[in-house]
């Protein structure tokens, strides 16, 4: 019985090249297909899957067994073959013995496949008549007896009998070629038994030619439908061909109109970010030649053409910010008079203010409205107003010589007086009634309102006009100036002349007095701004200047600042101890005759003849004062969002704070010493404290709850990070440690040596740390395996990598920022300027540039294109730091780089709003309440310095403070130098807390 399908071959591996023989000589019969493991498993692949599929394809199989024995997985296969003879009868299993195989073997083949008939080929089967036998097997074949001369002799009668014709009777295959062998050996074949054979032998070739011939013409079929089948896919595959390309030209075509179209555009975009950056030169050359207000038009185009790119607009932004600080516009201007306003006022207790011009109007504004009362319209102009220090009267005039008097309280005429000559100045005494006045002749006289009449001539006058003149706040000497360049220094009681001075060769038109009392601020028709030392005429300063005529001064109570006007259309701000211009406003169109300090000197009153009267917020500093805070500020945290800042002290407190108000919103205790590190995470919810005692607390700002604290080392934990994706946290605490935040499970160490500072790359897969060797080297964020590391630089200690992980920054204590290519650890550029230690960096949003703040009280904007300094926020004169004189040692700039926040020894703590005004400050804090800070413990920003009073004893520094105190400076100075000598402090921070030490840092 003949049966399809293949022959799995169940052996042992040591029996293969044997069991390959047999399969290929199975092939070679043409009715039989093998399954053998080497020829079917695919290299790489599990075998044991194979093999099933193999028992399941199988129609039969056959179980060899040699002298190897069977193989360790034969047994299991032979079982796997009766489980599927088990389910299909038909499947065959068959044993075959080959040379070698003994009895043992035997007999355990006896016990795996029991009763089961086998194939015998222990004499070997390199014959295909050796193989027969197994063939039949296979096949389900009975082997039959031997052919024998009997038998031919018997099958060639029947075929003689049917005439010879009858092909079915001849013998083929094996059966021929035995027969043949046996004709061969024997002589006992008759004739008709040798013709049988013959003609079965002419049918076998007859068959075999028919076959060779079939197979031909299949061959032929077959080459041709191949042909056929080859043009037609080779038609195909032309025409795809022709399509693709096609395609391809159609992509190219499309491809350089899209260059084309952003070669056009980059074009585009490149000529409009030249034009932005010539208009912010521009504004650059009207800035330094001090034209404000072009400036600022040209800064606002720049800001616009680069917001329109989509370009951070850092140098047209930082231009706006020099504006706003150095030239800030008014806050309101005030339009009624038809004609040059000449003379302005504020009211003292009131938000009232009188203006007087060229038209004869006196209006009396109320400056929460836009429509003044006209008291009076009169044939004179209005070129002098003053009102009495408790607003009841003021008085007016101008080109004529009759001065009015009015009741303020009625908003109404009292009375005139008649004088000798046209009025130049009037000065009110602080008792309300009498009134101080220079003429255009020179002459200085007092007159009473009440009695409306001339009570004092001072004894000498000026040789021609003395355009102003000023009391002391105490009524009890004057000054005046005149066009005789003289300045007169005068007793009021008895109108006594006490000193009179000579500046300049142009004569002086205008005069105030300092707070200080013995200093004079004179300003000349040549445009110079003196401050003038009334004892000895020597002027404090070298004269400062307008560009025309100096018309009005005023100075602030507290003496820092005088404010003077000009011809020239500007007012100015002048550092009176420095000496030089804080600030210049330019908004008038003429010349700006008068100006006035509202009583709490927030507001400036300006008039001019551009027939406009402004208002100037002079007091941009928004300050309010904050609870809790009671010790030094050693750590700052901003929030992503900008609206949360953290504080953590000396003490362990930690404070959240609203930005806008300063108000407090939650506080704790993290118990463990000081809080040396700060970080709140990306979704402004989660704030990190790193504390002394190797611990990171973790405080829900949403449930205000806290979250399990986390041990990360054995030492202070000097610094600590959140990505910027992920929940992961960066602690540096004698190692650099990357930690799940969530499940607070360690990821990875650092393999750097004792960290000084470390950053996340913004790609999520590296750690960039600054360790004591002075090297910036890179961790792999998942394994902690070392990436790489630079060579030994200047010292760096802060760090800060770019959001697109292509830049990093570090800054020393030097002042020296370094730019490094953050992949390949190489140093880029060296940014100089700085003068001590850097102490916070950031990148700006589109990465281009970034910004640095120092120790030196200074901060810089940098251009990462150019590596060059774009801008310089120098402090305001007078100042230490952006216009507070503290300084700073811990500081955190937001990701927009649009707010700062400081944190000062001296219990301050400032958040600076750089994102509309620079050098704007939200809210600030000092106590008063006790000025020496506790100096059991310290951090200055990312742990740079240490120490801690282990032994409770009063410190060096708080003995040099006691000392101090108690006025004796020679120990103080003494204990100071033995202080810094100890460690106990950097020298710059006892220079700053004592600058009477006299010391000299390096």
């Amino acid at each position: 019985m003949s049966r399809k399908g293949r022959v799995f071959l169940c052996h042992n591996s040591r029996e293969k090249d044997g069991i390959k023989q047999i399969s290929l000589a199975l092939l070679s019969s043409g009715a039989i297909r093998t399954w053998l493991d080497t020829w079917e498993i695919p290299g790489g692949d599990t075998w044991e899957q194979y093999i099933r599929r193999g028992f399941v394809s199988s129609s039969s199989c056959l179980v060899f067994v040699g002298a190897s024995g069977f193989g360790p997985f034969q047994r299991e296969e032979i079982s796997w073959a009766k489980e599927r003879q088990a389910i299909d009868p038909d499947y065959r299993v068959i044993p075959v013995l080959l040379p070698g195989v003994d009895q043992d073997q035997i007999g355990e083949l006896d016990n795996l496949l029991p009763k089961v008939h086998w194939v015998d080929l222990t004499n070997g089967y390199d014959s295909d008549e050796s193989l027969f036998p197994l063939l039949q097997a296979v096949q389900g074949d009975r082997p039959g007896p031997p052919v024998q001369a009997l038998t031919v002799a018997v099958s060639a009668e029947r075929w003689d009998q049917t005439g010879r014709t009858d092909r079915s009777l001849l013998i083929r295959g094996h059966l021929l070629r035995e027969a043949q062998a046996l004709a061969d050996k024997s002589a006992s074949f008759d004739d008709l038994s040798l013709l049988f054979l013959t003609a079965s032998s002419r049918a076998q070739q007859r068959r075999t030619r028919i076959g060779m011939a079939v197979l031909v013409c299949a061959a032929i079929v077959l080459a041709g439908i191949s042909l056929y089948a080859n043009a037609k896919r080779h038609d195909a595959v032309r025409a795809a061909d022709n399509e693709r390309q096609a395609k391809e030209l159609e992509r190219n075509a499309r491809q350089d109109a899209e260059t084309q179209r952003d070669n056009a555009q980059k074009q585009e975009e490149t000529a409009k970010e030249r034009l932005a950056g010539s208009q912010a030169s521009e504004g650059d050359a009207l800035a330094s030649a001090g034209k404000w207000q072009d400036a600022r038009r040209r800064y606002a185009e720049s800001y616009e053409t680069y917001t329109k790119l989509g370009l951070y607009p850092a140098t047209a932004l930082h231009g706006l910010w020099d504006a706003d600080r150095f030239s800030p516009l008014p806050i309101a201007a005030l339009h009624a008079h038809q004609d040059a306003v000449l003379a302005a006022a504020f009211f003292h207790a009131s938000a009232r203010a009188l203006t007087g011009g060229r038209d004869g109007k006196l209006l009396l504004w109320d400056l929460g409205t836009e429509t003044p009362r006209v008291l009076d319209i009169g044939k004179y102009w209005i070129r002098i107003i003053a009102i009495s220090p408790d607003d009841h009267f003021a008085v007016t005039t101008g080109s004529g010589r009759t001065l009015n008097i009015w009741d303020l309280r009625g908003d109404r005429a009292i009375g005139t007086l008649d004088l000798p000559e046209i009025a130049e100045r009037v000065r009110f005494f602080p008792n309300n009634d009498r009134v101080l006045i220079s003429d255009q002749s020179g002459q200085l006289a007092i007159w009473s309102l009440l009695q409306q009449k001339r009570l004092m001539l001072f004894q000498k006058k000026h040789a021609g006009r003395a355009p102003d003149v000023a009391l002391t706040p105490d009524g009890t000497h004057a000054v005046s100036v005149g066009f005789d360049r003289q300045l007169k220094y005068w007793d009021t009681a008895s109108g006594t002349l006490l000193r009179s001075y000579e500046f300049g060769s142009l004569p002086l038109l205008s005069v105030a007095f300092h707070p200080q009392d013995d200093w004079a601020i004179v300003g000349g028709m040549d445009g110079s701004v003196r401050v003038v030392n009334i004892d000895t005429g020597l002027e404090v300063h070298p004269p400062s200047r307008h560009d025309g005529p100096v018309r009005a001064i005023v100075a602030t109570s507290d003496g820092d600042r005088i404010i003077t006007s000009s011809d020239d259309q500007t007012i100015r701000i002048w550092d009176v101890t420095g000496g030089g211009e804080m600030a210049r406003l330019v908004a008038h169109r003429g010349p700006i005759f008068s100006l006035d300090l509202s009583r709490d000197e927030k507001v400036l009153l300006s008039a001019s003849h551009d027939k406009s009267t402004m208002l100037w917020n002079l007091a941009p500093q928004e300050v309010r004062s904050l609870s809790n805070v009671s010790n030094l500020v050693q750590t700052v945290a901003l929030a992503p969002n900008g609206f949360v800042a953290a504080t953590g002290d000396k003490s362990g407190k930690i404070i959240l704070r609203e930005t806008k108000t300063g108000q407090s919103l939650s506080s704790f205790d993290i118990h463990s010493g000081a809080a040396l590190s700060l970080a709140i995470d990306q979704t402004s919810t989660t704030l990190a404290v790193g504390g002394e005692d190797g611990r990171v607390t973790r405080w829900n700002m949403a449930n205000l709850r806290f979250e399990p604290t986390l041990k990360v080392g054995q030492g202070p934990v000097r610094f600590i990070s959140f990505a910027s994706h992920g929940d992961l946290l960066l602690t540096v605490a004698g190692s650099v440690d990357v930690w799940h935040s969530t499940t607070s499970e360690r990821i990875s160490r650092c393999a750097a040596d004792r960290p000084l500072s470390a950053s996340f790359s913004s790609d999520g897969q590296s750690v960039l740390v600054v360790d004591s060797a002075k090297r910036l080297v890179k961790c792999d964020l998942r394994s902690g395996l070392l990436l790489g590391k630079s060579q030994p630089q200047k010292e760096p200690d802060t760090l800060v990598v770019s959001g697109d992980s292509r830049l990093a920054l570090s800054g020393n204590k030097q002042g020296m920022v370094t730019v490094w290519n953050a992949k390949s650890l190489a140093p880029i550029a060296y940014l100089s300027g700085h003068k001590a230690q850097i102490i916070a960096l950031a990148f700006c949003p589109d990465f281009r540039c970034a910004i640095s703040l120092s120790e030196d009280h200074e901060m810089k904007l940098w251009d990462l294109d150019s590596y060059r300094e774009l801008r310089q926020f120098r402090p305001l004169a007078g100042y230490s730091y952006f216009g507070f004189r503290d300084a700073v040692i811990a500081a955190a700039i937001s990701l927009d780089c649009a707010r700062i926040l400081t944190g000062g020894p001296h219990r301050t703590l400032q958040l600076w709003d750089l994102g509309r005004r620079p050098l704007t400050l939200s809210w600030h804090q000092k106590l008063e309440e006790d000025r020496r800070p506790n100096l059991g413990a310290w951090f200055a920003f990312q742990g740079l310095w240490d120490w801690v009073d282990k032994d409770g004893k009063a410190s060096l520094l708080d003995r040099a403070y006691a000392s101090e105190e108690d006025g004796d400076d020679s120990r103080a100075r003494t204990l100071y130098r033995r202080a810094v000598n100890a460690g106990e402090a950097p020298c710059w921070y006892v220079r700053l807390l004592s600058p009477s030490a006299g010391l000299q840092c390096n």
